[in-house]
């Protein structure tokens, strides 16, 4: 996938008033029940663009049969480190 599909088929939802992990907790205790459609897409991605002074932060939401455990393992990685297929 490029990254223009990516792009094109991502939706980021910009959420405020996220400074502190009791509001990340809050946050996802909210979110977790919530159950998605399987027809939509099987992730979600909300940024926090204010998190603290120095930092912005990405949760990412996604269906248990988007990706098992070891899966989730590599995505994170390519996600923070900057993955490059060849």
């Amino acid at each position: 996938m490029t990254a223009e599909q990516f792009k094109s088929s991502t939706i980021i939802t910009n959420i405020e008033g996220i400074h502190s992990d009791h509001d990340i907790i809050a946050f996802l205790e909210h979110e977790q029940p919530i159950r998605d459609p399987l027809s939509g897409l099987q992730y979600k991605l909300f940024f926090v663009q204010d998190f603290s002074e120095n930092e912005s932060l990405l949760i990412f939401k996604s269906n248990h049969c988007f990706c098992d455990g070891i899966a989730t393992l590599v995505l994170t990685s390519a996600l923070t480190e900057g993955y490059h297929p060849r």
